[in-house]
């Protein structure tokens, strides 16, 4: 990319790296190094900007992982999408980056 001088980079976090989730610790933690990691790179690629990094951060997604951590209260107050509409979400957005 950078010998190109162009490029596109799309990688998927969650909005639990920014906000944390209860009972879910080492999984909050690790999206928070993914946003950390890509807004890093994004300021080393800074005389580069026709490379362009995005970090799609969807809300809770209907799974046993969210099931089983989130108790019903926690999981009214941002209802979860189905995994169905998360990912025609995330193909549209990378077609539209």
């Amino acid at each position: 990319m950078i010998r190109r001088g162009s490029g596109i980079i799309a990688t998927v976090s969650s909005v639990a790296g920014f906000v944390g989730a209860p009972l879910a610790t080492g999984y909050a933690a690790s999206k928070h190094a993914v946003q950390g990691f890509f807004n890093s790179l994004r300021t080393e690629l800074a005389d580069y900007p026709n490379i362009t990094i995005s970090t799609i951060c969807p809300g809770p997604v209907i799974s046993t992982i969210v099931q089983n951590a989130f108790t019903e209260e926690l999981a009214m107050l941002t209802p979860p999408l189905s995994s169905e509409l998360l990912s025609e979400e995330l193909f549209t957005l990378a077609t539209i980056i």
